[in-house]
């Protein structure tokens, strides 16, 4: 994604991490390279971790996702991981996606409650308004995992 999505003179670091930040959801992929490779790699893992750390107690965001027999680094063992390589691998990993979706709607749906302003009722503007149309978008990509 990085060669086709990264212009040329942006910065790496700022814009993974604003991709991190405005996903709802990200998998980190584990190998055996993946795990043993000092780098950048591994900072990606950190920024996500840290900003996992930013959500809401119980929020399903970072899910580990081992393609491969590997060790786990240490600050993901706390989180369960799915191996996809095993047979019900994908069907983990799907039944993770669709509780994240889930809890999406919840939070949007608290997002977007109504409040009193003065005498009337008028409704908040929610998180889901404003990338309307990114969800539309990553919803056409994988109709799989809302189906």
């Amino acid at each position: 994604m990085d060669e086709e999505n990264l212009l040329p003179g942006q910065d790496w670091d700022l814009e993974i991490s604003k991709a991190v930040r405005n996903s709802d959801v990200v998998v980190v992929c584990l190998s055996r390279g993946s795990t043993t490779k000092a780098g950048y790699v591994q900072r990606e893992i950190k920024v996500a971790l840290d900003i996992a750390d930013e959500q809401p107690e119980g929020t399903i965001f970072l899910i580990p996702l081992r393609l491969e027999q590997c060790s786990v680094p240490v600050r993901l063992q706390r989180l369960h991981w799915v191996d996809i390589f095993n047979e019900r691998g994908y069907e983990l990993l799907m039944r993770s996606l669709r509780a994240r979706a889930d809890q999406n709607k919840q939070e949007y749906l608290f997002d977007c409650s109504l409040i009193e302003k003065g005498s009337a009722k008028e409704k908040v503007p929610c998180r889901a308004d404003h990338r309307k149309d990114h969800r539309a978008d990553h919803r056409a990509d994988h109709r799989s995992i809302w189906s």
